[in-house]
C-alpha cells in the first residue's frame, strides 16, 4: 500500500507579496498547497489554485494533511 500525501493550508490572514522576493500574495479564506514546509525563517513555500507559487509567512497559514491518493496493491504469491 502506498499513499500520496498533500499538505493543504487555509490562509488565515491576507498577505501581500513584496516584488522580487519570491513571495506569494494570498487572501484570507483561500486554500493553498504546501510545497515546502522546511524553508526556514518563518516561511512556507505554497502554491495557489492558479498554479502560482512562492513564499508565505507560516503564521498566516493553518496547515492540515489531506490523504489525496491511496493505492492498494494485492500481490498474489501463488
Amino acid at each position: 500500500m502506498s499513499a500520496t500525501m498533500a499538505m493543504q493550508a487555509q490562509v488565515i490572514y491576507d498577505f501581500s507579496a513584496e516584488p522580487g522576493n519570491n513571495e506569494l500574495t494570498v487572501r484570507e479564506g483561500e486554500t493553498v498547497t504546501v510545497l515546502n514546509q522546511n524553508v526556514g525563517g518563518g516561511w512556507i513555500e505554497a502554491q495557489n489554485s492558479r498554479g502560482e507559487s512562492g513564499l508565505v509567512p507560516e503564521d498566516y497559514l493553518q496547515v492540515s494533511v489531506c490523504l489525496c491518493s491511496l493505492r492498494i496493491r494485492h500481490l498474489n504469491s501463488e
